[in-house]
């Protein structure tokens, strides 16, 4: 008879993180408890406070995968044959018509400035972790000339998810039209290589 191997345990905190996830989806952010997510994740309340403050501590990591998520989906949609400058306006493209749907599921599309803000204060590391869906259109970019050199990939990230925000809020009464022209007039030759910095 083969061993099986053992099955991984998950954390205590991974557990809550996945409970928060389900509560929050079902009943939004504000209307999900302490209890409620006790109750689904199956463990004790003290227990819960042993790993985390509140729920603003579990909503930070839930959000995080989300975040990922929307942009690893945004870059593996776009077309690879085509320039970085045109994918990666595609991506931003992708990112600003499709994110909000966890957002609406958690009720907090209303307070989508402060719960980024909460989540880029909280979590440093989240460009870097959210750079590496762009880094191989970037770096693609660099190697034909196309994007600059003198800056680095986290900077470029940094930029294109700034900007990726700000036109989240623009986009709203606009045409899909008018923000591809946005993109590439006023954010993507920031990014661009010119003859002059090679």
């Amino acid at each position: 008879m083969l061993d099986r191997p053992a099955p991984v345990k998950q954390s205590t905190r991974a557990i809550l993180v996945e409970a928060a996830r389900r509560c929050f989806v079902r009943n939004g952010f504000y209307e999900t408890t302490v209890e409620d997510v006790v109750r689904e994740s199956g463990i004790a309340r003290s227990t819960f406070y042993r790993h985390v403050r509140n729920l603003d501590d579990l909503l930070i990591p839930v959000a995080e995968v989300e975040l990922i998520r929307v942009f690893s989906l945004a870059t593996s949609a776009v077309d690879r044959t085509s320039h970085a400058r045109d994918q990666l306006t595609d991506a931003m493209i992708y990112i600003i018509e499709r994110p909000t749907d966890w957002l609406q599921k958690f009720g907090l599309e209303q307070d989508m400035i402060k719960t980024t803000n909460l989540i880029y204060a909280s979590a440093p590391d989240l460009l870097e972790r959210v750079g590496v869906c762009f880094y191989p259109i970037i770096d693609e970019g660099r190697r034909n000339g196309e994007l600059r050199n003198d800056v680095s990939n986290a900077e470029v990230v940094e930029w294109l998810v700034q900007n990726t925000w700000n036109l989240r809020y623009i986009h709203r009464s606009r045409s899909d039209a008018s923000l591809r022209d946005r993109i590439i007039k006023f954010i993507i030759p920031a990014i661009v290589a010119h003859p002059s910095n090679g």
